[in-house]
């Protein structure tokens, strides 16, 4: 059997130890991060307080460069040969070179510079700058061949043709300076790089590199390595490794303002977290020591303060368990702890318990009395209840007669309206085939209509040519009448011509006639023609009108086929309705029945239950003279 005091033990030590583990844990975890980024932040800061002192000192180079090219061409070009710009600290040389090719500056002459051959528009500085007018343009730096020093050249260009370009050679011993002076926080070294491959222009180390690239220095340490790096420390605002040949390094850039330039810090992470590893093991044997004595310091705890005290209170509720329950047999306190306090409330339990059984006691009495009585009225009720539900029962038949009825109508109605719906399906197709004749017999009429107008067509041509005809026929009558005349003239001679004069006067006279009684029949029959054209479009809006009227009726009958099928659909529902509320009531009077059973198992119930409730209340007098109440 587990003691109380191994169980105190257990319940008070496991949470300890587990609270310092994962505290440890969580301190060693947090350290090292708290470490990596108060590291990076430091060494961010010294890597942006270096590009600043770089942007500065370019800046003050530009500014130079920026002021002479603000003078006047003509003015800058005496200036620069009196030789005054030199001999400002770090120049080694100002000069401007125009576009006709010649160079002024303070180390040498015009003409020394045409004799030499040197042409300043060939020069990458001069080219550079041209094609970025009034854009200051920083050189790669280079070796000057005299000095074997680092020299940049900074130039700009003037946007007008006629003018040239402004340049500056520089040392730039000051910036070496300041890479070399840098104080990194732990061993490793910072180079200064230019132009996207990371070539480099001076180290910390002091190493000739210039224009090697950082990767030939570090294999491993490629431009995407170091931007991607780069970018993720900036995003975690902490280090990440990087495994070199040499071991694992933090690599860190930041960019300049002033020039496509850029500080790179390489630091050794192994020397680097060596102090954070000698401080966590100092902070876990310390951890450990203070465990330890916590421990001891809770076993004897438990052991004085508790384990002691609570048996004592065991074996006196032991000595009260074996003897007959005796509301007067209380523990003695002798302390005023908590174990002292559970004494006391011991005591006060059994006082309280003694004072319960009076009350229940007191109730029994009183709750047996009125169960009785509310076992009688409840009796009364049931009874009430069974003769209501007969009548429920009564009124739930009349109700599913009322269905049976209802279900009846609802299939005549769906027998009435499955006719109308034959009857209108009927209608509708001769519907349809009027539609047909009506648009058949408009086509006929619109045939018809276009004869007719080639009829009146043809009556207007007949009717020029008649025209045409009486014409010839009125000048046949004069030519007959002038023959006649010359006949007469002409006496004897002329009798047979007279004759035939006559002749064809009568039968012009006739053709005029005859083609004055054709135009008349013809301006008949164009009478009865338009009124033809007439009919003919009244009878065509006839058909029009008409085939409205059977689309309407077409319409009217969907509408009525709609309708039937919905009173189909709403009977078919009222039907299923109907169903339902039969099972329904079906089932609602099985539960009556079922109800009605149970009243009378209710019944029962109450009667065994007013001969258990005065057995109870013989119970509790019983109870009330052992215990020694009233």
């Amino acid at each position: 059997m587990r003691t109380i005091k191994s169980k105190l033990l257990l319940t008070v030590i496991v949470p300890v130890i587990s609270f310092t583990v994962c505290s440890f844990v969580i301190f060693v975890t947090g350290n090292i991060h708290q470490i990596n980024t108060a590291g990076y932040r430091s060494a961010m800061s010294l890597a942006k307080a270096t590009t600043q002192n770089v942007d500065s000192w370019l800046k003050v180079k530009k500014g130079i460069i920026s002021g002479y090219y603000g003078l006047d061409t003509e003015f800058l070009k005496s200036t620069l040969q009196t030789g005054l710009p030199i001999k400002v600290d770090s120049v080694y040389d100002l000069y401007y070179g125009d576009p006709e090719g010649k160079t002024y500056a303070g180390l040498d002459s015009v003409e020394n510079y045409l004799k030499s051959g040197y042409d300043p528009r060939k020069r990458p500085w001069y080219i550079a700058s041209k094609a970025k007018p009034g854009e200051v343009v920083i050189s790669e730096p280079y070796l000057d061949t005299t000095t074997s020093d680092l020299v940049l050249t900074i130039s700009e260009g003037y946007p007008a043709a006629d003018k040239g370009v402004v340049g500056l050679d520089l040392s730039i011993d000051d910036v070496t300076g300041i890479i070399s002076s840098l104080n990194l926080p732990v061993e490793g070294e910072a180079y200064l790089v230019f132009d996207e491959d990371n070539r480099i222009i001076v180290s910390s180390t002091g190493e000739p590199l210039l224009n090697r690239t950082l990767q030939s220095v570090y294999r491993e340490l490629s431009p995407e390595v170091i931007s991607r790096t780069t970018e993720k420390e900036k995003m975690d605002q902490s280090f990440s490794s990087i495994s070199l040949d040499r071991g694992d390094v933090f690599v860190l850039s930041e960019k300049l303002n002033e020039a496509p330039w850029k500080i790179v810090i390489i630091l050794d992470k192994n020397s680097y977290l060596s102090i954070a590893h000698i401080y966590i093991a100092v902070v876990s044997v310390l951890s450990l020591l203070v465990l330890l004595g916590t421990i001891i310091y809770i076993a004897r705890a438990v052991e004085s303060n508790i384990v002691k005290p609570v048996h004592h209170v065991g074996s006196m509720l032991r000595d009260l368990a074996e003897k007959e329950p005796d509301f007067n047999n209380k523990i003695d306190v002798q302390s005023d702890d908590e174990i002292g306090e559970l004494a006391y409330n011991f005591n006060l339990l059994l006082d309280n318990q003694k004072l319960l059984f009076n009350k229940i006691n007191g109730f029994l009495k009183t709750s047996t009395r009125d169960s009785i009585n509310s076992n009688e009225n409840i009796s009364n009720q049931i009874n009430e209840q069974q003769n209501e539900l007969n009548e429920v029962i009564s009124s739930v038949e009349q109700l599913n007669g009322s269905i049976t009825n209802i279900d009846h109508c609802v299939v005549e109605t769906e027998e009435i309206a499955g006719s109308i719906g034959d009857a209108s399906r009927e209608g509708k197709k001769m519907v349809e085939q009027s539609s047909d004749s009506i648009r058949e017999l408009s086509d006929s009429i619109r045939r018809t209509g276009d004869a007719i107008a080639t009829v009146s067509e043809c009556a207007n041509s007949i009717f020029s040519v008649v025209g045409s005809i009486k014409e010839i026929a009125d000048q046949t009558n004069l030519l007959a009448l002038n023959a006649a005349i010359e006949s007469a003239r002409a006496g004897e001679h002329g009798r047979g011509f007279a004759v035939v004069a006559d002749e064809v006067r009568s039968l012009a006279i006739k053709t005029g006639e005859s083609a004055s009684s054709v135009q008349d029949s013809i301006k008949t029959l164009q009478n009865h023609v338009n009124t033809t054209v007439t009919l003919m479009q009244q009878s065509m809006n006839d058909c029009e009108s008409s085939m409205n009227c059977v689309n309407t009726m077409n319409e009217s009958i969907n509408t009525i086929l709609n309708t039937v099928t919905r009173i189909s659909t709403n009977t078919e529902a009222i039907r299923n309705v109907t169903s339902d509320q039969s099972r329904l009531i079906d089932d609602t009077s099985d539960k009556i029945l079922k109800v009605n059973d149970s009243n009378s198992s209710i019944i029962r119930t109450i009667s065994e239950n007013k001969e258990k409730t005065i057995s109870l209340r013989k119970k509790a007098e019983e109870i009330a003279v052992e215990i020694g109440t009233n």
